[in-house]
């Protein structure tokens, strides 16, 4: 908002001078927003559209009790291909079939045979103490990246309700990255957040690569956390932005880069969260949340 301020001010006196009705100079308000990237509600950046020419879209999303009921309604996993099939590589939180243990099953398979053939997936290990246990999934262009490997964070101290998974990737033949997705348990997110951390730490350490990428639902936000995320990286999700379906304003989803791995972000360390009107509660309590890799010379 404060970099479009000096616009605002020149727009005023313009109008003022040229006699234009208080109504028209909201207009040109509310449009000069809206080409800034900002709306009037503070919860930015945003887009309905996620369409992206030639554009390379990395983002999370939680798809919400992602089981054999939702894999089961052919209009819901169809519309959450639609959005899936956009991104060259998203990483999907809440998938909860017991069938998925061996990595494979039917639900996902359903999934990815609406999605073009040049895509694949990784699906985690079952993590979670409780008889709720969840799977990651990391579905991705294997025309664009490449999995090299993948971990279940080792949580000796047993922090995590749900460990985090660890995959390393590359891109194209030079630019590899580490990527952490993880779901945090929103009664659990202070000591849950703090732990990341460390496991950023481990990261960096063990795969010697400061090129990091942070992202899934934290739960970051609300009545579950508030206070510092992640100090030592940069968060392109802002702690206003509205992440959820609904009436709750809340920014639970998100994505944090380390220094280095920012040079690869189209923008000035800008993330977005993709709220279109076809994702309902049915489909899930949450929107996507991505950003835009620039290539590095």
């Amino acid at each position: 908002m404060k970099r479009i301020l000096p616009l605002l001010l020149i727009i005023a006196l313009v109008v003022a001078s040229s006699g234009c009705t208080a109504s028209g100079m909201l207009n040109l308000f509310e449009k000069a927003l809206k080409e800034s990237g900002d709306d009037t509600n503070g919860t930015v950046p945003f887009t309905d559209d996620i369409s992206h020419p030639g554009k390379i879209m990395i983002g999370s999303w939680n798809i919400q009790n992602y089981g054999t009921s939702k894999a089961s309604d052919t209009a819901t996993v169809s519309l959450i291909a639609s959005v899936v099939k956009e991104f060259d590589l998203i990483a999907l939180q809440e998938i909860v079939n017991a069938e998925c243990a061996g990595g494979t099953c039917s639900q996902m398979t359903g999934l990815m045979s609406r999605l073009p053939s040049n895509y694949t997936y990784r699906l985690s290990s079952r993590v979670g103490r409780s008889a709720q246990k969840e799977q990651y999934a990391i579905v991705y262009n294997k025309n664009v990246f490449t999995l090299l490997g993948y971990e279940m964070f080792e949580d000796t101290y047993d922090i995590f309700e749900r460990e985090p998974m660890i995959c390393e990737f590359r891109k194209g033949n030079d630019a590899d990255f580490m990527l952490i997705v993880c779901h945090i348990k929103p009664d659990m997110a202070p000591s849950e957040i703090s732990a990341l951390e460390t496991v950023v730490q481990f990261v960096g350490t063990k795969y010697s690569d400061k090129d990091i990428i942070l992202l899934g639902d934290l739960n970051a936000g609300c009545s579950y956390y508030s206070g510092p995320l992640l100090t030592n990286m940069i968060s392109l999700i802002p702690d206003y932005t509205d992440t959820t379906v609904g009436a709750s304003n809340c920014a639970y989803d998100r994505i944090f880069v380390t220094n280095s791995m920012s040079r690869y972000v189209d923008g000035v360390n800008v993330g977005y969260v993709y709220r279109h009107s076809q994702i309902t509660k049915e489909v899930s309590d949450h929107y996507p949340v991505y950003f835009l890799w620039k290539d590095v010379a």
